[in-house]
């Protein structure tokens, strides 16, 4: 993708439906703000002249031939420039149709049930992701030897996260752990449903990690999507950890270019994912989807203040 396109608008500014693109423009407001009281304060309007001609023949000149106020000119050039910053800043409103367009950044959970005792605090990982990531589209794959979509993209929370909670050892019938299978699923998912740019979060206890797994990974960091990884720990009664997968899983999510947490601490991760629809606005091609720039509209407005210092009155 267009490293430049990226770059651009990284750092824009929300409020509701309004947006502000560009927001590093707004900088000049405040050195506009400084000329314009250096301006205002000094007088101008008569140049050199006080220093040039007596002052009692200077006064008597006005008296006849009044001077134009310079200051008030500047005013206008200031007020005109000032609304031109703000034009280049690019204020935008979200347009109302484009909530069709959100499966360009959706999300798929993918959950192990292949081990029936960590399904319940694999559910509660999955459900905390959902509820606190936004409003995105999600989609649920489950695997165990195999790989089965259990709900396609979707942006009703309340659906899928009933699904989740209904979820148990006998809902994958195929024994073993196959995460490729899982991932294999979610790239054809992710093709046909045109993702932008996807997040996809594995939830798993790490067992069936191959290289094949992480050639996977990099193949979905290289299409622009994430591989996040939420290591679910087996507890002995006792409260110790029996087996722990964590380099394995934190090295596939490290090849998938995400985030590698346990499952205790998906509130992180699901922060991580809400955060992406920002850094998303960075694509002009998303830019143009989702908003519309209104700035070329303030330059006319810009024109006016312009229009007004060339009165006869003001020269």
């Amino acid at each position: 993708r267009d490293r430049n396109a990226r770059f651009e608008n990284k750092q824009m500014i929300i409020w509701g439906n309004l947006a502000i693109i560009r927001p590093y423009w707004l900088a000049i407001l405040p050195i506009l703000a400084c000329f314009l009281y250096y301006t205002k304060s000094h007088n101008y309007s008569l140049g050199d002249w006080p220093r040039a001609i007596d002052p009692k023949l200077l006064d008597e000149m006005l008296h006849y031939q009044p001077r134009a106020d310079a200051r008030s000119g500047a005013s206008f050039i200031y007020f005109s420039l000032a609304i031109l910053v703000i034009a280049l800043s690019g204020p935008a409103m979200r347009i109302s149709d484009s909530k069709q367009y959100r499966n360009m950044d959706g999300s798929i959970i993918i959950l192990d049930v292949s081990r029936e005792k960590l399904i319940r605090q694999a559910a509660a990982a999955a459900q905390t992701i959902i509820s606190q990531s936004g409003a995105r589209q999600f989609g649920l794959v489950l695997y165990a030897g195999d790989a089965y979509l259990a709900c396609p993209l979707t942006d009703d929370e309340a659906s899928i996260e009933s699904l989740i909670f209904a979820i148990d050892g006998r809902t994958v019938p195929d024994g073993g752990a196959n995460p490729d299978a899982a991932l294999s699923l979610v790239k054809q998912i992710l093709d046909k449903s045109q993702i932008f740019e996807g997040d996809i979060t594995l939830i798993s206890d790490g067992l069936g990690i191959t290289d094949r797994t992480h050639k996977l990974a990099k193949a979905f960091a290289i299409s622009g999507h994430r591989l996040h990884t939420l290591l679910i720990n087996e507890a002995a009664a006792d409260g110790s950890i029996l087996t722990s997968n964590r380099p394995a899983m934190a090295s596939l999510a490290h090849a998938g270019n995400g985030l590698a947490v346990n499952a205790s601490n998906a509130t992180d991760l699901a922060k991580e994912i809400s955060t992406r629809d920002i850094k998303n606005f960075s694509i002009s091609a998303r830019l143009g989807i989702e908003w519309k720039d209104y700035g070329r509209f303030l330059l006319l407005i810009a024109a006016i203040p312009l229009l007004l210092f060339f009165r006869s009155e003001a020269l």
